[in-house]
């Protein structure tokens, strides 16, 4: 039966890569000095066939497992053909993921599951702390998916902003002056901050700091809860029409804000459950030029 050409059907024949070519890359990406075993890391392998999608088997003659292209990564046992999924990656920066399900004319729900596998593991990507930081918070407006639907009464007795609950999750950004690599960390409210910043960056942070925020009084625990970590702090006036004193400014973070609601706005709204992932993928997206050939080629649990 011929099939009917529709403008997705046009979409898909002139935009969606060859296959072949996809595992080429994943081949070319993950093993640039040559096939390795991904269970035992050995090089004493051969080619053992295909896969009913096409990608290459091999057989370890070390450990004596199977494993293909795909195995170990974000690829692996996932149902979409490999030029699709490939083709999901490299829209997530610039599309929804409603609009792309439509281009793919695909299940929403199965895009979805795999756009939630890209950024979890785009959350695996750190970023070291050093040197000069700057912190800053910003309130997304992300929507409030995933909470319990109030009463226009209830929601008019809650007069605070920047709460998940309540559609403005807070964001607390740090981007590294010297390198300009962003960190995205979402909070409930910031309520926690205190608390809860050290665990979430101790593991990150390389040598002393010099850090620098505005007068927000979130930021008054830093040298309490770091330490010595923190060689000096210090502020940006904005209530007082402050903006830059020298070198002392948290502009780098204002314009990664500018991307952040940028990225966000075609969602119309994301679950404060997922939208830490979403941080993480514009995250790695702004720190990486090679973002693309980092997520294919990255290793995931086997």
């Amino acid at each position: 039966m011929t099939e009917k050409i529709t403008n997705d059907v046009i979409a898909r024949k002139l935009f969606l890569p060859d296959p072949e070519e996809c595992y080429r890359i994943i081949r070319q990406t993950r093993w640039p000095e040559g096939v390795i075993c991904p269970h035992c890391g050995s090089k004493e392998v051969q080619k053992n066939g295909h896969t009913p999608k096409g990608a290459q088997k091999y057989h370890c003659k070390n450990c004596g497992k199977y494993f293909n292209d795909l195995t170990g990564t974000i690829f692996d046992h996932h149902k979409l053909p490999i030029n699709e999924v490939f083709y999901i990656i490299w829209s997530m920066p610039h599309k929804s993921t409603k609009l792309i399900a439509e281009e793919l004319n695909r299940n929403y729900q199965a895009v979805l599951n795999f756009v939630h596998k890209v950024q979890k593991t785009a959350g695996n990507s750190k970023v070291r702390l050093e040197d000069v930081i700057e912190i800053d918070e910003v309130y997304p407006h992300a929507g409030s998916k995933g909470f319990k639907k109030e009463s226009q009464t209830e929601r008019q007795a809650q007069t605070w902003q920047g709460t998940a609950k309540f559609g403005k999750p807070p964001v607390v950004t740090l981007v590294v002056r010297n390198t300009g690599r962003v960190l995205f960390l979402l909070f409930e409210n910031l309520r926690e901050f205190p608390q809860k910043f050290k665990q979430r960056v101790g593991n990150l942070i390389v040598g002393g700091l010099k850090v620098f925020t505005d007068e927000y009084s979130i930021y008054d625990s830093l040298k309490k809860g770091l330490g010595s970590i923190i060689i000096s702090h210090e502020r940006i006036n904005h209530s007082g029409k402050e903006f830059a004193r020298g070198e002392v400014h948290v502009n780098t973070c204002e314009n990664r804000h500018s991307f952040l609601r940028t990225y966000l706005r075609k969602y119309r709204g994301v679950s404060f459950r997922w939208l830490q992932g979403y941080l993480d993928f514009l995250a790695l997206v702004l720190n990486n030029r090679g973002w693309f050939s980092e997520l294919i080629s990255a290793r995931i649990h086997i």
